[in-house]
């Protein structure tokens, strides 16, 4: 039996890594929170800013060892989907700080990690990503914006990216799916996983908002509201419960339609056909017949 599997063969992926970024105060704690059965590793005790009505448990890491202690307890924690980092840059500062304690000779005299370091770093990285894929989990990181002037033509532009250091952003970026920019315009917010000219994104879920045909591209989504002016909640806190719910459907559905589509058509049945009728008694092979005269001029007329 081969080693490789037919696409057919393969289980769709059931979880989701996500990351949402954006301006200061515009909700990406709280939209984090309205994923599916989620927890939250609170490196920066961000819950407080979230409305208590959408509040959900949460732990606050210190050390890597912090971090080792939660992935055990969600080891042994099925009805927990949803895991959130808040934010990944400060996860990731924790793990070059295990990094230092325990590796001190990985650290440069003038005490900037070396190579070394990073990559012991990206190995503790890798691992509770894996860790947090093979338990089942989805994963969403919360990061804050920041905004690069860039030179284009006589122009100078502002692109917006994650507030993610330069020998971070590698690591993470390359297993997200989605990676979405947040903001917040007259009272309301909005979200979108398109790559702009300006605004970095990822997109593997076909998420789109309204599609301008004046521009060329998709709008931004709207996020709704769901408190009010007093701050008192007017509604549930599932818009990306309702995103990951959507996504799973889409992506059963694909298989399911490539499995079908692998598999050989069924043949018709057979047409029903008469009785065969009882074959006669065997008899004596009649006697053969005389050779034919030698064929003339007059019969062959005309033939070949």
């Amino acid at each position: 039996m081969s080693i490789f599997k037919k696409p057919e063969e393969r289980e769709p992926k059931k979880t989701l890594s996500m990351l949402i970024y954006g301006m200061p105060s515009c909700g990406k704690t709280t939209l984090a929170c309205s994923a599916p059965n989620p927890v939250l590793m609170d490196f920066e005790n961000g819950l407080d800013r979230v409305n208590y009505a959408h509040r959900i448990p949460s732990f606050t890491p210190n050390t890597w060892e912090d971090v080792n202690t939660a992935i055990n307890e969600l080891r042994n924690s099925p009805e927990i989907q949803t895991v959130i980092v808040d934010s990944i840059d400060r996860l990731m500062d924790t793990a070059m700080e295990y990094v230092r304690v325990t590796y001190p000779k990985l650290i440069q005299r003038d005490g900037t990690p070396s190579m070394k370091a990073y990559g012991t770093r990206k190995v503790l990285y890798q691992q509770f990503v894996q860790q947090m894929r093979n338990m089942g989990k989805n994963v969403i990181y919360v990061a804050h914006v920041v905004e690069d002037k860039r030179k284009v033509g006589s122009e100078e532009v502002i692109f917006y990216r994650p507030n993610i250091s330069k020998s971070n952003a590698p690591d993470i970026t390359t297993d997200l799916d989605m990676e979405g920019f947040m903001f917040a315009d007259g009272g309301n917010r909005y979200i979108t996983f398109d790559p702009w000219g300006d605004i970095e994104c990822k997109n593997s879920c076909d998420l789109h908002g309204k599609w301008d045909d004046a521009c060329k591209m998709y709008n931004p989504m709207p996020i709704p509201m769901i408190i009010d002016a007093s701050g008192n909640a007017t509604a549930a806190n599932d818009y990306l419960t309702r995103f990951f719910n959507w996504n799973a459907k889409r992506v059963q559905d694909n298989f399911n339609k490539m499995r079908n589509v692998a598999q050989p058509a069924p043949q018709p049945a057979p047409a029903a056909q008469a009785p065969q009728q009882a074959q006669p008694e065997a008899q004596a092979p009649a006697p053969a017949p005389e050779a034919p005269a030698r064929p003339t001029k007059s019969t062959t007329k005309g033939g070949k």
